[in-house]
């Protein structure tokens, strides 16, 4: 029998037979470090499961947050509130921008209403204002402009500057209505 078993098994043979013996142990080996490492894989793996569902929980949340950020108005100028009137009262709105205009110390202010450019039915129509001042003037005007409660939209704003930039004409055709 020893005979067979050794007559089987030559010199090549059992050098073979070693090295791929030698492979698997070494192969075996260096899987190891993944056998510990995979207790540290499992807890990463449980707590990003666990922020996967705080998320889930929290994204109403997130939601609204973002919302509010996104209706915050922008810095700077401060847009005007509006209300609307029902009945337009053309005189009292000439005064009114000429009052407008003298506050804030512009000069030279004209108000031409064009009754003949009612839109929508006879229910809006445009009024023009030419108005003469310096840039810092301009800016308390058209808020001003902005808060008129009979205010639908401006149509045409035209800055044109005179003297060196000092002083300029701002023309402004804007459409009033109910």
């Amino acid at each position: 029998m020893k005979k067979i078993i050794f007559g089987i098994l030559t010199h090549k043979r059992i050098i073979f037979i070693a090295l791929i013996t030698a492979l698997a142990t070494i192969m075996g080996l260096g899987n190891l470090p993944m056998w510990f490492e995979h207790d540290g894989v499992a807890a990463q793996y449980k707590k990003l499961e666990y922020e996967v569902v705080e998320q889930e929980l929290l994204q109403p949340v997130f939601k609204e947050i973002i919302l509010e950020k996104q209706n915050i108005a922008p810095k700077g100028t401060p847009l005007p509130k509006l209300s609307r009137k029902k009945t337009i009262n053309v005189l009292e709105l000439v005064e009114q921008l000429d009052a407008m205009g003298q506050q804030t110390g512009l000069e030279d202010i004209k108000v031409t209403p064009f009754p003949d450019s009612f839109r929508r039915g006879g229910d809006t129509f445009a009024i023009g204002c030419t108005v003469l001042g310096t840039y810092i003037q301009l800016q308390p005007f058209l808020l001003k402009i902005g808060t008129l409660s009979t205010l639908y939209g401006v149509d045409e704003m035209d800055v044109v500057s005179l003297e060196k930039g000092v002083s300029c004409t701002l023309k402004l055709r804007f459409t009033v209505g109910e």
